[in-house]
């Protein structure tokens, strides 16, 4: 919880070198594809902010397997 607290911003989508476009990030609302164009000056940013979402999603999964395991053994334990 403290790692996902300290992370600050996060940007979800994948994040592209598009020939003749430059950057771009998409992702998928409702089943569509949504593209946005990212500046040559904002491609870091975006993607120091892409790699903390891909950080919070394992964090979020690892947090989530372990409530299966205390439910679990809670569980056994009131048998």
């Amino acid at each position: 919880m403290e790692k996902l607290q300290g992370m600050g911003a996060v940007l979800a989508g994948s994040l592209v070198k598009n020939k003749g476009t430059g950057y771009v990030l998409t992702d998928k609302v409702r089943g569509k594809t949504r593209t946005m164009y990212i500046s040559e000056q904002m491609y870091e940013q975006a993607k120091e902010w892409n790699e903390h979402h891909r950080e919070a999603k394992k964090l979020l999964q690892d947090l989530s397997e372990i409530q299966r395991e205390l439910i679990r053994l809670e569980s056994q334990r009131s048998k």
